[in-house]
């Protein structure tokens, strides 16, 4: 017999009433620079989020592999902390509504799982689902981040970044809900940040601010990011000083400098396709083999 979908979750919440955008963020899927943590704090910081959905997580997640937490003070072992997964409402910095789910990625029962995410948002009325992430590509980190898009919806990627031809590619558990929310009528737009490879172990607060502003850009949703901005400076003068000690990463950034503005200025006259994005991805990893 099947999990039914209604005993994934429970409401903790106040009733609240749509049409909202809804943002679902979770942990485990792709992430580079420490992109989606910044925009999940910042998103957290500034909402004042509400949970009103929170779902059995002793059902959906490895324990083991996402271990609760506890804090021992002075040798007393205190209070247990489970991971969490929850939707929330919270208003952003015009006093918007919307719908925000965060927490870990379940490893277990994604079908069930997406019916249940698609049972709670429904019964409230999500207008569009938006979800984020972040790669790690060759591009170098001297141009401004490029922000991909991918919807169910033609429209909503008409003259947005986009690859072109076909992609095949493994998916998070976004994908499912996706796959629910649409059944009823509900588009997702995701978002993607392309992260300079060499760096995508190290924070690049330029790949979440270019995320929160084209969230505003696509779903109205509006976040300060002052303080991400404050810690661009750093986070560059931390690159610099990575290449004043390697010398041949330099090089590297170099040649990423010059094919970023060939393909910039291909764009311009003839879009390539995907197939095309990907011979010049496995040509410039050759070279890096070569030399």
């Amino acid at each position: 017999m099947g999990i039914d979908p209604n005993e994934l979750f429970e409401w903790i919440g106040e009733p609240v009433e749509g049409p909202m955008p809804f943002v679902m963020l979770t942990d485990g899927w792709i992430e580079a620079s420490e992109a989606m943590a910044r925009v999940h704090e910042t998103i957290t910081h500034q909402a004042d989020l509400t949970p009103i959905v929170e779902f059995d997580v002793d059902r959906l997640l490895d324990q083991r592999a996402r271990r609760p937490i506890m804090n021992v003070v002075d040798g007393v072992m205190q209070e247990l902390q489970w991971p969490k997964l929850l939707i929330s409402v919270g208003t952003d910095a015009n006093d918007r509504p919307f719908l925000y789910m965060h927490g870990p990625e379940p490893d277990f029962n994604w079908r069930p799982f997406a019916a249940a995410t698609a049972l709670a948002v429904d019964s409230i009325g999500a207008s569009t689902m938006f979800t984020i992430g972040a790669y790690p590509v060759p591009a170098p980190h001297t141009r401004d981040v490029t922000i991909s898009f991918a919807s169910t919806c033609p429209d909503l990627v008409r003259a947005r970044e986009s690859t072109t031809g076909t992609l095949t590619v493994p998916v998070g558990v976004q994908m499912a809900v996706t796959t629910e929310l649409r059944k009823n009528g509900v588009h997702t737009l995701g978002l993607f940040a392309q992260v300079p490879y060499y760096i995508s172990t190290s924070p690049w607060p330029q790949a979440s601010v270019g995320l929160l502003r084209n969230l505003h850009e696509v779903s109205g949703l509006s976040f300060d990011t002052t303080s991400l901005d404050a810690q661009v400076p750093d986070a560059l003068a931390a690159v610099e000083s990575m290449l004043e000690d390697a010398p041949s990463l330099r090089d590297i950034v170099s040649e990423l400098e010059q094919r970023y503005d060939d393909i910039k200025r291909i764009e311009e006259t003839d879009l390539p396709t995907g197939d095309e994005l990907e011979e010049e991805l496995q040509q410039f990893l050759r070279d890096i083999d070569e030399t």
